[in-house]
């Protein structure tokens, strides 16, 4: 998630494009400013409490924990939702679990086409646990379309 980086104001201020290049290092200056990178840590919050709330938190009387997954958050965004959510509980892991692992290959593509690493681990997947296969019976799901 991140801030916009085209704006009206700046097709406003630079119509033709001619200045493009200066704008472009200027807007990069910029956003290393410790306020904007504060501002933006600000916006990332904010829009992590939404989700929560638009999540379970918004149905009264809903005492499901809501789970949030967050890849390598900004430490000042952690600590914002910590001051917001003054209960929650906060599991750091260095890793991303296997579950993301496996989403990433199952879907990953080649122009636009399953890739054959995806083909096969979807076809074994399929296979019922303790079930033996052998590479003949996987052949047809597992090659390219």
């Amino acid at each position: 998630m991140g801030v916009a980086r085209a704006s009206p104001t700046s097709a406003a201020i630079d119509p033709d494009g001619s200045h493009a290049e200066k704008l472009s290092h200027a807007a990069g200056a910029l956003e290393r400013q410790p306020c904007v990178l504060d501002m933006q840590d600000h916006y990332l919050a904010h829009d992590l409490v939404q989700m929560a709330f638009r999540s379970r938190l918004r149905h009264h009387g809903d005492t499901t924990p809501v789970e949030l997954w967050l890849t390598q958050p900004p430490g000042p965004v952690l600590k914002l939702l910590r001051d917001y959510f003054p209960d929650c509980a906060v599991d750091e892991c260095p890793t991303l679990p296997e579950d993301c692992h496996l989403a990433v290959s199952t879907a990953r593509q080649r122009k636009g086409s399953p890739a054959n690493t995806a083909l096969l681990l979807n076809a074994l997947l399929a296979v019922p646990e303790g079930e033996e296969i052998t590479s003949g019976a996987n052949r047809p799901d597992t090659e390219p379309v």
